[in-house]
């Protein structure tokens, strides 16, 4: 990585490869997100070792999640959500880009918050959950600000409430749940840049 000076090999790679080959090596680089540091290592039972004591977290930055609908949903905030999804809670569907991943805690918490017990369907990934909440498979989601933004944009869903402690600058008319009266709901995720414990700290400060 030219940035700091050292020579480097990209993987694409997702929680299976970290559970697999991650080794305290000194050349290894993760840029990692809270499902895979997080959630994976805490519900997988065969991960080699948990990854704290692994490694250290030297960058981190965070996506904000939103509870998502599709689009002919009634109603536009929680106002109308909770008490729509309460009496249809036996035939309604949620979505998630996986069990375990940054997405699917959000929309756990919401549904013990709002007392309803609504059909999970993860997906292979953000994208899939997406294109079907648009196509009206799925009722509703928990998903990253960036990946709802296109399908917000062409109408296809309606974000109903910001799930992080403050609004965010893409969706800055949508509410956080807090403000719309769920009190103290606060999710949201993070990613960081990871090396391993005893890793030259040179790279770290650059």
């Amino acid at each position: 990585m030219e940035s700091i000076g050292e020579p480097a090999a990209w993987r694409n790679s997702g929680r299976i490869y970290y559970r697999r080959h991650m080794k305290p090596v000194r050349r290894f680089l993760a840029i990692a997100a809270l499902a895979v540091f997080g959630f994976a290592s805490a519900l997988a039972q065969d991960w080699p070792a948990k990854p704290v004591t692994m490694v250290v977290p030297f960058a981190a930055g965070g996506p904000l999640d939103v509870l998502a609908a599709r689009k002919d949903l009634p109603g536009d905030t929680l106002a109308d959500f909770i008490p729509y999804v309460r009496a249809n809670q036996a035939k309604l569907q949620y979505g998630s880009a996986g069990v375990g991943t940054s997405s699917h805690p959000g929309c756990v918490l919401l549904n013990q918050m709002i007392g309803v017990d609504v059909v999970h369907v993860p997906y292979r990934g953000g994208g899939p959950a997406i294109q079907d909440l648009a196509a009206g498979r799925i009722d509703y989601l928990c998903t990253y600000v960036s990946n709802l933004i296109p399908a917000v944009k062409k109408g296809s869903a309606k974000a109903v409430a910001t799930l992080a402690a403050a609004r965010v600058a893409s969706f800055p008319d949508v509410a956080t749940a807090d403000e719309q009266g769920l009190k103290g709901f606060d999710v949201s995720a993070w990613n960081a840049l990871f090396l391993p414990k005893g890793a030259p700290a040179a790279p770290t400060k650059r």
